[in-house]
């Protein structure tokens, strides 16, 4: 009975091994990538270099009541503002606390952004989910 017990054993993992592959045969690994990040903001501190349109004036008046500050449109003098989009592209492996690179654009009618400061900004990925809040001096030395 003990020899039968064996020779089963022995035949089921030969039969086993016949059919058997391996995890690399039979799946496919998705690459780890990076993710765009996005948001929008202001630019504060400008040279009279800054937007001359409605949209910055309107954000920072919505940025400025939600700290209970109330202000009319035609108080707000937007030559020092501009309002920006910030990109970022947060590597694959990032840790919280790690920095990375992000860069803004004027999306008004400023000239230049040299010598402002980004207000606090949040990026969002694809699924509207803040992973980057950008904030600080902006620097428009080119890399």
């Amino acid at each position: 009975m003990e020899i039968i017990l064996r020779i089963l054993i022995i035949i089921f993992i030969f039969l086993s091994s016949l059919s058997s592959q391996s995890i690399k045969d039979i799946s496919s690994f998705v690459g780890i990538r990076s993710n765009q990040l996005m948001g929008y903001g202001l630019v504060v501190g400008l040279a009279k270099t800054g937007d001359k349109n409605q949209m910055s004036k309107k954000s920072l008046k919505n940025l400025l009541e939600k700290s209970k500050m109330r202000l009319e449109l035609n108080e707000i003098e937007t030559k020092n503002i501009a309002a920006v989009m910030a990109t970022a592209s947060l590597p694959a492996f990032a840790k919280q606390g790690d920095r990375i690179n992000v860069q803004i654009s004027s999306i008004g009618d400023a000239t230049s952004l040299e010598g402002g400061q980004l207000l606090m900004t949040q990026l969002k990925g694809i699924d509207n989910k803040v992973y980057v809040i950008a904030q600080g001096k902006v620097n428009t030395r080119k890399a």
